[in-house]
């Protein structure tokens, strides 16, 4: 069998311009098949005619014709010079190559395969943006029959991340926008399929693939409303999209009216403000849920008339709509637990005569609500946590015991009556507000603060499927100090373990603590005290939000006047905390900051968050988002 070189040799020197699109004479060049251009080849020494020389921009030198010639042709026994006779003989089985055919004795340039030339972002690039597009161009143009969804993908792990594939007019850019914005501080992969093709039907020799990361978030200050007296919410409700919702109530003068807002990374969008008509009468309280869906609602108190909205279909109900009226009674507090846009859960709060008489009522997003109430239990506030079936649990505090109620989202009813959690001592001074979180497998965490003074714990119970209640409350932390017990020990599921946060002592200074809950040993485990030399935390429970990578946010503040916030972000994927850093740009006086401790905080699994703070005398205040993006 003749070799390369002396079928190209051939080729090239005696057909001329018969051997395709470009004739380079006398001259030959493995970059002719290639690039379909003639370089002037190089001369020297060294074996600048191989492949691997090739890839680095060499060129062999020219065959000279007839060399070889008695040498061992091999099996095929041809004699150099003699042509081909089939495309078999022809090729270097490279398929980067193309294929090569017989065409009147001599070996003709195939179809070269499109190439991947790059893709944006870089391979092992670590500052992505969240709205970051995926671009992929090729070195000729692709046949777009063969450049479908299936072929390009984003993914986050092994989760395909849904995007709008666009060709550009010249065929070889590819541009895959996502549909929402990338995860904060998350890794992601870009698979090119080798089934594309270009227009001459030559698919890419092999797959392309790219990994890069997605920065980590930084704060920004939105100003929300300016010259009230502000009432804000206890929490702070994030959509699945990191929008989050705001809601306030804004007492001036004699009258009182609630807003709400929807805030995505910095931006306030106009068409999805709440603003209800000015009412005569004080400010008393406001909540604000979002469901799974997009769907939320919205209630607040003026004077003793609780009144709601609820948002579908991209809007809020045009008109609100008024669903309790007590007589001789103060409405304490509401909150909104809301599971889709058709079905809403409202919890109310009397303060009357008898004490407190927390109520759950139903409603949809377009109707009234049912005017009866279920009695869960009397005494703290009431907290919520829904699980990944949707069902939910609410846990409140009495005087002698901590109290659950369970939801069935299949059947959309609570319980008939609340869980005294056993074990608990009908003796202790005092408790606070509980919290309360759900695992995935549908384990129940509930903890809380009791004591007084110096002599603070937070205690927690655990629900097993199928088991129940731990007979007996576990101690946390013997040493909570200085722990309002109006506020609710901070408590998440990050996706493998309960994480809780409360405030402590270390080394003579008020500090923020963590601990995690082991579900295999049924054991806490205490994290170092997070300390920055910024100052002492404030007297109340930090903040907690986890992403779905299991990526922590820690927030809380730090006393002084003024009042700041300090964070801090733990990786999962390396175990590590990372240091305390300030958040930028806040810092407010709030005369009942001590007493109530309102700091709204949401975290959405994308990694966006935000907290809520007012600054100011009472009649003249500002309030502000700080949102992480």
């Amino acid at each position: 069998m003749i070799s390369e070189l002396q079928r190209r040799s051939a080729l090239w020197m005696s057909a001329g311009g018969m051997l395709g699109a470009v004739a380079c004479g006398g001259t030959f060049s493995h970059d002719c098949t290639d690039t379909r251009s003639c370089a002037v080849p190089s001369s020297g020494t060294g074996g600048a005619g191989d492949d691997g020389d090739r890839a680095a921009g060499g060129a062999p030198e020219p065959p000279v014709a007839g060399a070889g010639a008695g040498a061992d042709a091999g099996a095929g026994g041809e004699e150099p010079g003699d042509g081909c006779k089939t495309s078999a003989e022809c090729g270097n089985a490279d398929p980067a190559d193309g294929e090569e055919n017989c065409v009147a004795g001599a070996c003709v340039a195939g179809n070269v395969p499109p190439r991947v030339l790059s893709i944006t972002p870089n391979d092992g690039a670590d500052d992505a943006e969240t709205s970051t597009t995926i671009t992929v161009v090729f070195s000729e143009a692709l046949d777009p029959d063969t450049v479908t969804p299936a072929k390009v993908r984003l993914l986050d792990g092994d989760s395909e991340v849904a995007g709008d594939l666009e060709l550009n007019e010249g065929r070889d850019r590819l541009t895959l926008k996502p549909t929402e914005p990338l995860q904060l501080w998350t890794a992601y992969s870009v698979e090119v399929s080798p089934e594309i093709a270009d227009v001459d039907g030559a698919s890419l020799v092999e797959d392309a693939s790219s990994s890069f990361q997605v920065r980590d978030g930084a704060w920004s200050l939105t100003t929300l409303a300016q010259g009230g007296a502000f009432q804000l919410p206890f929490s702070l409700p994030v959509a699945s999209s990191g929008a989050t919702l705001p809601a306030w109530l804004d007492q001036r003068g004699a009258q009182c009216s609630a807003h709400a807002a929807w805030v995505l990374r910095g931006q306030t969008k106009p068409s999805e403000l709440l603003q209800s008509t000015p009412l005569e009468g004080n400010c008393n309280v406001v909540s604000a849920s979002v469901a799974p869906d997009g769907g939320a609602a919205a209630a607040w108190v003026i004077g003793k008339t609780e009144w709601s909205q609820s948002f579908a279909d991209g809007s809020w109900a045009p008109q609100e709509r008024k669903t309790n009226e007590v007589n001789d009674a103060v409405i304490n507090d509401v909150q909104v637990l809301a599971h889709d846009a058709a079905h809403i859960t409202l919890v109310s709060y009397l303060n009357g005569r008898s004490g407190y008489l927390p109520f759950i009522e139903r409603g949809t997003a377009r109707d009234a609500w049912a005017p009866e109430g279920r009695l869960i239990g009397g005494g703290s506030r009431v907290q919520f946590a829904v699980g990944a079936d949707r069902s939910a649990f609410a846990a409140s505090t009495r005087d002698v015991s901590v109290e659950v109620i369970a939801y069935d989202a299949a059947a959309g009813v609570w319980a008939d009556e609340t869980t005294a959690l056993p074990g608990i001592s009908a003796d202790a001074a005092e408790r606070s507000v509980p919290g309360i979180a759900v695992a995935a497998q549908g384990d129940v965490q509930v903890v809380w603060v009791e004591g007084a003074g110096d002599k603070q714990a937070l205690k927690s119970s655990h629900f097993t499927p199928g088991q129940g209640w731990d007979d007996a409350p576990a101690t946390v932390s013997a040493s909570v100090t200085g722990n309002p017990l109006f506020d609710a020990p901070a408590l998440l599921f990050d996706g493998s373990t309960f994480v809780s946060a409360w405030t402590g002592k270390s080394g003579g200074k008020l500090a923020t603590y963590t601990a995690r809950y082991d579900l295999h040993s049924g054991q806490w485990h205490t994290d170092d005290p997070h300390i920055t030399d910024r100052g002492a935390s404030a007297a109340f429970s930090p903040r907690l939000g986890v992403d779905s990578h299991r990526n922590l946010m820690l927030l809380w503040a730090i006393a002084g006047e003024p009042i700041t916030l300090a964070y801090q972000r733990y990786r999962a994927e390396t175990d590590t905390w990372g240091a305390v850093e300030a958040v930028n740009g806040v810092s407010f006086t709030d005369a009942t900051f001590a007493t109530e401790g309102k700091l709204p905080f949401g975290f959405a699994p994308n990694g966006l968050g935000a907290v809520l703070f007012r600054s100011g005398t009472a009649g003249s205040q500002t309030l502000k988002l700080a949102q992480f993006f």
